[in-house]
């Protein structure tokens, strides 16, 4: 099993459930780092500083989120 969110996201799919920091929404989508689930693969090196970047599967795009924002997460 995975120690974290990043090692998760590495092997999987993660729902991660985080609060917009623009508009103070709570968002819960499907995200990963892992290269099978996105449409045009790409690696991340390095993981630094306050936020998480990761595809969002659904929307196909990347998205760095603040890690303080982060309410839950759960790997599928």
């Amino acid at each position: 099993m995975a120690k974290s969110l990043e090692e998760s996201l590495e092997k999987g799919i993660v729902i991660i459930k985080f609060k917009s920091l623009k508009s103070s929404k709570i968002h819960e989508r499907e995200y990963t780092l892992n290269k099978e689930f996105m449409k045009v693969p790409t690696d991340v090196f390095v993981q630094s500083g306050d936020k998480l970047l990761c595809y969002d599967i659904d929307f196909e795009k990347w998205e760095d989120i603040e890690k303080t924002s982060i309410i839950e997460w759960s790997a599928i």
